[in-house]
């Protein structure tokens, strides 16, 4: 850049001081008189709903000590999951009945691992697949 004897070393055009002073005050002149506009509504609206019958909460309709109506929330969830967890354990390690009427059971997972190493996978019946006259690829040279 060229300095033709010019003594100032700063740009000259920079923001100016005044538009900004300017749009601070409009800004809070906005501000004040949205308070002073919302302060009056908030308390009209405050004693308005001081005034509302407010219904009851459906908790304040049963007896102290009573329980509401079923689902309830968890007293003990930790006590929940391990009876959940041993249910299940029961469930994977011992004999019983799956559906009695079919005669479907439950076994112990080591003991059907056994089963199936001595009398392997069931297989389904299929039909026999169709035979291929001709294998080779349609254009293919012979």
């Amino acid at each position: 850049m060229e300095n033709h004897g010019d003594p100032v070393r700063y740009e000259k055009t920079d923001a100016h001081a005044g538009a900004i002073v300017r749009a601070m005050v409009a800004l809070a002149v906005i501000a004040a008189a949205t308070a002073a506009i919302l302060i009056p509504v908030f308390g009209y609206l405050e004693g308005w709903v001081g005034r509302s019958e407010r219904p009851e909460p459906p908790v304040a309709r049963f007896a102290p000590g009573s329980k509401p109506p079923k689902p309830w929330l968890q007293e003990d969830p930790f006590k929940d999951i391990h009876e959940l967890r041993a249910h299940e354990k029961a469930m994977l390690e011992h004999y019983s009945w799956a559906d009695r009427g079919n005669g479907v059971i439950r076994m112990p997972i080591a003991d059907a691992m056994e089963v199936v190493v001595e009398r392997g996978f069931p297989v389904r019946e299929t039909a026999a697949p169709a035979q291929v006259a001709d294998a080779a690829p349609a254009g293919a040279a012979r």
